[in-house]
């Protein structure tokens, strides 16, 4: 009798075999699907067109620039003949800037009656006036004066 248990179980098994195959083939399918990574992720954010804004990438390899140096200074001149510089230096904006913030202070000080206040002197404020404006367009000429670096 025992025999006989033994081959029914034996019989089961072989009835139910291919739903027990079927069975784990969808668990497979499905412990594979939960476990691995929707899709790949590249670590950085970036935009096409606008600059990088994380640390410096660099490449996990080497690879040549096959250019001589001939072939990449005429390359650094045609750049430079053809970008538009962000800032033209004009010498006479100060000059203009200075005698505009003068006219603008008389008139003002006027239409403001603060040529009544016997107090208050139009001299003093014109003078820390032309001293700002040349303390704020000082760094720009002193950026225009250096030559373009390599």
């Amino acid at each position: 009798m025992a025999k006989l248990k033994i081959n029914y179980i034996d019989n089961k098994l072989q009835n139910n075999s291919p739903w027990l195959k079927y069975g784990m083939l969808v668990l497979t399918v499905l412990l594979i699907c939960a476990f691995l990574p929707k899709q790949p992720r590249f670590e950085y954010e970036f935009q096409k067109g606008k600059p990088w804004n994380h640390e410096n990438l660099i490449s996990p390899y080497n690879f040549a620039i096959m250019k001589t140096k001939e072939e990449m200074e005429r390359d650094r001149q045609q750049v430079l003949k053809t970008v538009q510089p962000i800032y033209n230096l004009n010498p006479n904006i100060s000059k203009e800037q200075i005698d505009q913030f003068t006219t603008d202070i008389a008139e003002k000080w006027q239409s403001s009656q603060m040529d009544t206040v016997s107090s208050l002197n139009i001299q003093t404020y014109k003078n820390k006036g032309i001293r700002d404006i040349n303390i704020h367009l000082q760094p720009w000429c002193n950026i225009a004066e250096q030559p373009l670096s390599n």
